[in-house]
């Protein structure tokens, strides 16, 4: 860990996964740049993360290299106030993602993608009991989503941004795809945006 945060790069060999699940909150914060950046060719699992006040983006995941469209999986994330983007995901697979707080960020609370040339996954966000993923109060939209698979949102808030509460974009997918929201809401000057 220095002031660029945590970096770790898995793009030198074959698709082997990274993964990093904590028994109890991992801290990277305070950072000018990232406090934490991933570079894959595998799939990309973390949870118990808090990822807070950089001068970049919290969390930031590129596995898009992957031959074997790997996805990632996050879990009970907090990623708030950074200078950019709260979480910026790019990635050839299945994004899911389990309890999240994105507030209070720069530039979008999160932005998803996995919209690549190939790539047919999609996204889901979802809660645990009694937890509800937020993305209040980020100086852009609260989230953008682009995908050319599926769509399923459960629970996620998303008020008092600077741009759209949340938009959401699979119009590149070959064929129709679905686009869910489940106990979801933005403020109402606030809305979303399908392709």
């Amino acid at each position: 860990i220095d002031s660029y945060g945590v970096v770790i790069n898995n793009t030198y060999g074959t698709n082997a996964p990274v993964s990093i699940v904590n028994t109890t909150s991992l801290w990277s914060s305070n950072n000018s740049g990232n406090n934490l950046k991933i570079d894959s060719n595998g799939a990309v699992t973390l949870a118990n993360f808090q990822l807070n006040d950089s001068g970049s983006n919290g969390l930031l995941i590129n596995n898009s290299t992957s031959t074997g469209k790997a996805g990632v999986t996050l879990t009970n994330i907090q990623i708030n106030n950074n200078n950019l983007n709260g979480l910026t995901i790019n990635s050839l697979g299945l994004i899911f993602i389990t309890n999240m707080q994105a507030e209070g960020n720069y530039g979008y609370g999160f932005k998803l993608n996995n919209a690549y040339t190939g790539a047919t996954a999609g996204v889901t966000i979802k809660n645990s009991k009694d937890l509800r993923n937020t993305a209040n109060g980020n100086g852009d939209y609260g989230y953008n989503i682009t995908t050319n698979g599926a769509v399923s949102i459960i629970n996620l808030e998303a008020t008092k941004n600077g741009g759209y509460g949340g938009l959401i974009d699979n119009s590149s997918s070959l064929k129709a795809q679905a686009v869910s929201l489940t106990e979801s809401f933005t403020s109402e000057d606030e809305y979303l945006q399908y392709g």
